[in-house]
């Protein structure tokens, strides 16, 4: 992580930190008193679009086209000072970190005849789940009757990404040549950057107050701040095209959009003792 990184993941703390100390000791905001009935542990699930991967042609005629990819995150959350205007919340997710979503064309004289004009595509590729811990603050303020805007901005410490030397991601794709052979025409060889990745984040959305439960719906967008992934694409075993090499690169970038479910604090019961 290099010394801006820092100072962005160092300041952004220093803002949650300064934030929980900022709140009031003992007033409650009137507007927010609703949020102290429902519990501050929250279950989310977020489906999330990334920013497709880019290329960069070394040499050879084959394109290779790239196409956003889909992934998803679930996990929890935690609140504290929730019923503030400002307030701070942590968590710890599981996600899903892609590397690929392409298609490619091939002449029809490169391919065996009963192959010709071959189109290449393929569905997301994933990589090994990975964890996330998002640290944010919030900022609240009711809008109508049961229903709150909030804004929040923060960091996300991605962990579980960081690959080995010999851990290398391939994607292959492969065409029958006869009966007893197969040809492997493309490939990626992909790493991740070394160590834990970080990234900003940044969302918006609602509060929805309901008789059983609290939802929050929001729209989040996140930047890393190191490429996801990083590599070569190549084809080659072509009958007529020569080989074809080229840099291919994830930046992990993504927009989303999350649930985030608080469920209702059970109320006691007093029984009355009859005398």
């Amino acid at each position: 992580m290099n010394n801006s990184t820092k100072t962005i993941v160092s300041l952004l703390l220093t803002i949650v930190c300064l934030s929980s100390f900022s709140q009031e000791s003992s007033k409650t905001n009137a507007e927010l008193k609703v949020f102290s009935n429902f519990r501050k542990w929250g279950f989310s699930i977020t489906p999330t679009i990334y920013a497709k991967g880019k290329t960069t042609k070394n040499y050879g005629t084959t394109n290779l086209n790239t196409k956003s990819m889909y992934s998803f995150q679930a996990g929890v959350e935690r609140y504290f000072w929730n019923t503030k205007k400002w307030s701070a919340n942590v968590g710890l997710k599981i996600g899903l970190a892609p590397f690929s979503n392409h298609y490619f064309h091939l002449k029809s004289e490169d391919t065996p005849s009963d192959f010709s004009n071959y189109d290449g595509s393929s569905d997301v590729g994933f990589s090994q789940p990975y964890i996330i811990v998002p640290i944010n603050i919030e900022y609240k303020k009711k809008i109508a009757d049961k229903k709150y805007f909030n804004l929040n901005l923060g960091v996300n410490i991605n962990v579980g990404i960081s690959s080995r030397d010999d851990s290398v991601t391939r994607f292959i794709s492969e065409l029958p040549n006869d009966v007893t052979e197969i040809r492997e025409i493309f490939a990626y060889y992909l790493l991740t950057p070394e160590g834990a990745q970080y990234s900003a984040t940044f969302s918006t959305g609602v509060y929805f107050v309901l008789k059983k439960c609290l939802v929050k719906t929001n729209i989040l967008y996140n930047k890393n701040f190191k490429n996801l992934w990083e590599g070569e694409y190549q084809f080659g075993n072509l009958f007529v095209s020569e080989p074809t090499r080229g840099d291919y690169t994830v930046s992990g970038d993504y927009i989303g959009l999350s649930t985030t479910i608080f469920f209702k604090k059970r109320t006691k019961n007093k029984k009355r003792k009859i005398k």
